[in-house]
């Protein structure tokens, strides 16, 4: 009798256990098929394996629950929210009752993001001689895995000159700074703990120890102790700005050369040896347009602009030689990659100048015709150069966009014409100098990309909170 009754209690324990399996089975073949998009199919394998688990195995709540939380995301992938949630909620509810604490956190955590919303985030780029703003909205996407992102907003005030030894422009620019956070980011209704301010390398480079009262300026005007403002050397600048601005496709095929008013950064990005290692990069500095003007102008007299160009001319003969010897000796792939891009305000006059049809266009390719021609009337004819004839642009709405741009590098950007020459021999020099060797280069201009280091931070910032 006793051998009967093990019997009957080894073939029931090993029914339940196989009934069981088959549930299991279908949850995971139900998850499987989400995973492959095919909706039905996932579906109708974890309806089965519900009806299984409570017919059979009612008191299996927690994979009654598995199945109820997987057909929630099954919904949430096609984008059915309240579907999503109703299933969301079934599984949280056994969750709840049963004592699963960390299956409820999580569950919850999964309806917050059912709705998924784009996140706002904005950087503030703090500079020698403006301000920058750019906001990024990112989303996850629930079907790749992945985080996307769009630039919804982007912002510049070039009249604000921080670069000088003076507590009155701090004041001015930490004002600037607020108005950015306090006016054009509250549309966007982004908290204090998304906004990222950064002061720039070139900036850093020209204040030096005052970079702690300009922090301090700029906290009194948000009203906030406790913002954060990171420091950003030039390597880092240059790595943030081909994060932020240049395909990851063309990462390792690629330079970039950023000529900004304060310093010209750039590099490229090392290629990993080996699997899970980030990329290195390999950076440069030299100086920028406006830092290299006044180097100049301490030496020559700056009311002889004539005297300042024959100074110029030979100077960036002596830096186009610094230059070359730094290429060869310690960042020699500047020269062998075959896709220049040149970025920076520098980069950005010469094209409109030289090419004022080509405003509107993202990607400009730069022939060094051009930037000779640049150089050339730098120095030669600088009252043609700050107006160059638009008259033969047929498209009103490019003629009229030419027309803006011109008056704010002549008012705005590039007022002095010393720190327009010095701009021309700065763009000159790098190219020369990165075309100098085979293979043949390709010089691309990336437009509307004054904001790219700090959209890069931002992006760097998202991702390391995503673990992604």
């Amino acid at each position: 009798m006793k051998k009967i009754t093990l019997l009957l209690i080894v073939t029931f324990s090993t029914a339940f256990g196989q009934d069981l399996d088959e549930a299991l089975r279908y949850i995971k073949v139900g998850n499987t098929y989400r995973e492959v998009d095919e909706f039905n199919l996932s579906e109708y394998y974890l309806n089965k394996a519900i009806n299984l688990i409570t017919t059979k195995f009612p008191t299996q709540k927690y994979w009654e629950a598995a199945a109820y939380e997987n057909l929630g995301l099954l919904h949430r992938d096609h984008e059915e929210p309240e579907e999503a949630q109703k299933f969301f909620l079934k599984a949280l509810d056994i969750y709840q009752k049963n004592n699963y604490a960390a299956s409820v956190k999580a569950i919850q955590k999964l309806m917050t993001s059912v709705g998924n919303q784009e996140e706002y985030y904005a950087g503030l780029d703090v500079g020698a001689t403006g301000v920058k703003l750019s906001v990024l909205g990112a989303k996850l996407n629930v079907k790749t895995k992945k985080l996307e992102f769009k630039v919804a907003k982007k912002f510049k005030n070039a009249n604000v000159n921080m670069g000088v030894k003076n507590i009155s422009a701090y004041k001015e620019g930490a004002q600037a700074i607020a108005h950015f956070v306090n006016d054009s980011i509250a549309s966007f209704k982004i908290p204090s703990e998304r906004v990222i301010i950064a002061l720039s390398s070139g900036l850093v480079g020209r204040i030096g120890q005052d970079t702690v009262l300009l922090k301090e300026e700029i906290k009194n005007a948000l009203g906030n102790p406790n913002q954060k403002i990171d420091i950003v050397d030039y390597v880092k600048e240059a790595e943030l700005t081909i994060r932020g601005a240049i395909p990851q496709s063309q990462w390792y095929q690629s330079t970039v050369i950023d000529i900004g008013s304060g310093n010209t950064k750039g590099g490229y990005y090392q290629k990993p040896t080996k699997a899970g290692e980030f990329p290195k990069m390999m950076g440069i500095e030299f100086p920028g347009t406006k830092t290299y003007a006044s180097s100049i102008e301490k030496k020559y007299d700056p009311k002889n602009i004539q005297e300042y160009i024959t100074a110029i001319d030979a100077e960036s003969r002596d830096l186009a030689l610094q230059i070359r010897r730094d290429f060869d000796e310690r960042r020699q792939e500047m020269k062998r990659r075959k896709r220049v891009y040149l970025l920076g305000g520098a980069s950005y006059v010469a094209n409109v100048l030289i090419l004022p049809d080509s405003v509107k266009e993202g990607a400009i390719t730069m022939n060094q015709t051009v930037i000779n021609s640049f150089k050339r009337k730098a120095v030669t004819d600088i009252a043609g150069l700050r107006n160059p004839d638009i008259s033969v642009i047929k498209d009103a709405g490019i003629k009229n966009l030419a027309e803006t741009k011109i008056s704010e590098i002549n008012n705005n950007i590039f007022p002095r014409d010393e720190d327009i020459i010095s701009a021309a021999h700065l763009v000159y020099a790098f190219t020369s100098e990165v075309t100098r060797s085979l293979p043949a280069k390709e010089i691309i201009f990336l437009n509307g990309t004054d904001t790219a280091w700090i959209t890069g931070l931002i992006r760097q910032t998202i991702e390391n909170q995503y673990g992604r």
